[in-house]
């Protein structure tokens, strides 16, 4: 539809800019759209009562479905989820990096973005603390932590690995 309106535009001898031109013909399709309606309510009687399969289909699924996107996130990542499934980690790699980019110069104005790794590393070792006198030292030097949730530490390696 836009398409065919800058087409309209471009051939059409008008006083408007564009974006004028737009908002004229959003102006006539929504009347358009609005003389579609209202001739399809004159079909039926005044003040007649809506179709309970329309009132179930378009009210109630959409709100149902509403529902559904919204709080479905929400009960799936939520610590209170009725799926308790312990997903640890397995492996692990951290890189610190740095894009550099140098000044724009010359005629065409050429501009290069340089990536640098600075830092590149494995996970070495990986602790489940499952013991509850582990479990008890970790709350005991970290209050604010959650204590419904798996405990894992994930120890990285002082040196580089590849850069």
């Amino acid at each position: 539809d836009d398409l065919r309106v800058i087409i309209d535009w471009a051939v059409v001898r008008t006083s408007l800019d564009l974006w004028m031109y737009f908002k004229v013909e959003d102006a006539h399709s929504f009347l358009f759209r609005t003389r579609h309606v209202m001739f399809v309510r004159r079909q039926s009687f005044f003040a007649e009562e809506r179709n309970c399969v329309e009132k179930l289909f378009q009210g109630w699924c959409l709100l149902l479905l509403l529902l559904c996107v919204i709080l479905a996130p929400i009960i799936i990542f939520s610590p209170f989820t009725p799926f308790t499934n312990s997903l640890p980690v397995t492996s692990a790699t951290v890189t610190v990096g740095m894009q550099i980019g140098s000044s724009c110069t010359g005629e065409t104005l050429s501009c290069e973005l340089f990536e640098v790794d600075l830092f590149q590393s494995s996970a070495q070792r990986y602790f489940q603390w499952s013991d509850e006198e582990d479990q008890e030292w970790y709350f005991t030097n970290n209050p604010s932590a959650a204590t419904d949730i798996d405990i894992q530490e994930v120890i990285w390696s002082a040196y580089s690995a590849d850069v």
